[in-house]
């Protein structure tokens, strides 16, 4: 690791040769010999962070109804109203955004590991963490963009009642919820140390969003966390959008703004299955942090998250690499060829929608029986940008380690013998070409 930070430091003359200032940072201390505030920050740093929180983002769940006018709408029977993402600026007349989670930090109240009780979550604490100077948040980023268009109405805690208070009739309610996490243990955020007690939401996010959803049927729900929540509220018809967006950084609102409003198209892909309950993940979470150091027999083996929901068919709420989009995308022309020792896998994907968009085609390898191994194996995935109509092929190689298993007898790694299954889709559940080889 340290060769990996060091060769490109001297690689660009980081070490004064060429003029730049003395290396000067600390994280977590805005002063002090460590940390003089040398500003290198550009527009081009900036817009970088909030593309790469927008590209993020997964899109879990999105219902377009176009419900008739007078249906309900407190409308007079004037105009149809839209339903879900994208939003429509020029359709939105009042609006709400609510949540603990849509408000800027105090920053005062964060520790030195940036570990921050309230407020939006843009990252984890410790190691991970990074500056919060120029954070800003969900709030302000719509309220600067809506400006004047709509009324807005705010309810920037997760008490439910005042929550739904605000949401009470509007247009389309935002709700924001998170659950947060970091490594070491400096102060207790939400009753919990470094890592979570569970896969809630925090500070009653459940109850928040159920508490909006009963008085608007149009509330979109944005989720902020380190890993999966549970989202028992999920199917409920009033909510018609669901974004985890992860941990987005400091263009935390101004990326989600691109995303609810149809600036950007939605890209992300979940790195984890979100299921209803820790059983379904096929591990022992240890709770008792009094019992010092722990000897743990990592029985599951291969069979994490997918693996272990495919082998023991649990279905989960949003499989393993799972993420909509504002377009559709369609696949074809599977072909499986030889070049030298690889595996050539190549497929046509087509947007077969009206808008541009970005899918991620992902490869599943199943392993010839007997192996050991899990029904799917992901070995490969691609970003491909289309325009509307557009289509493009893609390739992928498997490598001969790529179709390897490791013999523990022989220590060595082995092809095993057999035929293998080749699986194309949009996730871990959405398979659209499969083949042998």
């Amino acid at each position: 690791m340290v060769k990996r930070v060091l060769t490109p430091f001297y690689r660009l003359g980081q070490d004064s040769v060429r003029g730049f200032p003395e290396t000067n940072f600390h994280t977590q201390q805005t002063g002090g010999p460590y940390n003089q505030n040398v500003v290198v920050r550009t527009p081009q740093h900036v817009a970088l962070a909030k593309e790469i929180a927008s590209a993020s983002a997964v899109l879990l769940k999105n219902v377009r109804p176009i419900r008739p006018p007078g249906q309900g709408d407190g409308d007079g029977g004037q105009n149809q109203r839209e339903y879900g993402l994208p939003v429509t600026k020029s359709k939105i007349a009042n609006m709400a955004v609510v949540g603990e989670d849509a408000k800027l930090m105090d920053r005062s109240l964060c520790n030195s590991l940036n570990e921050c009780t309230l407020g939006t979550m843009s990252i984890g604490w410790g190691s991970g963490a990074n500056s919060l100077e120029f954070l800003v948040a969900p709030a302000d980023a719509i309220s600067a963009y809506v400006g004047t268009s709509a009324t807005i109405a705010s309810s920037l805690t997760n008490d439910a009642a005042s929550g739904a208070a605000a949401a009470a009739g509007k247009d389309v309610a935002f709700v924001f919820v998170n659950a947060m996490s970091g490594e070491w243990i400096v102060d207790i955020v939400h009753d919990q140390g470094g890592d979570r007690n569970d896969l809630e939401l925090y500070y009653n996010g459940k109850e928040l969003i159920e508490s909006v959803a009963a008085v608007c049927n149009n509330t979109i729900v944005i989720v902020h966390s380190v890993g999966p929540v549970l989202m028992p509220w999920s199917t409920n018809p009033n909510i018609t959008a669901i974004v985890y967006a992860g941990a987005p950084g400091e263009q935390t609102g101004p990326s989600i703004v691109d995303v609810l409003y149809g600036h950007y198209n939605p890209r992300g892909r979940l790195p984890f299955s979100i299921a209803d309950s820790e059983a379904a993940y096929g591990t022992e979470i240890v709770y008792d942090k009094t019992i010092g150091p722990l000897t743990i027999d990592y029985t599951e083996g291969l069979f994490l998250d997918y693996r272990y929901m495919e082998r023991n068919n649990i279905t989960p709420r949003f499989e393993f690499g799972f993420g909509l989009s504002y377009t559709a995308f369609s696949y074809s022309n599977l072909q499986i060829s030889n070049q030298g020792s690889f595996k050539v896998i190549k497929f046509t994907v087509r947007n077969a929608g009206s808008v541009d968009g970005t899918e991620i085609p992902q490869l599943y390898l199943g392993f010839p029986n007997g192996s050991g191994e899990p029904k799917k194996v992901l070995r490969g995935f691609s970003d491909v940008g289309l325009t509307a109509g557009s289509s493009k092929t893609v390739e992928v190689k498997l490598s001969v380690r790529d179709r390897s298993i490791w013999n523990v007898v022989t220590q060595r790694w082995v092809v095993p013998s057999g035929q293998f299954k080749v699986y194309i889709g949009a996730s871990i559940k959405d398979i659209r070409l499969t083949g042998t080889f």
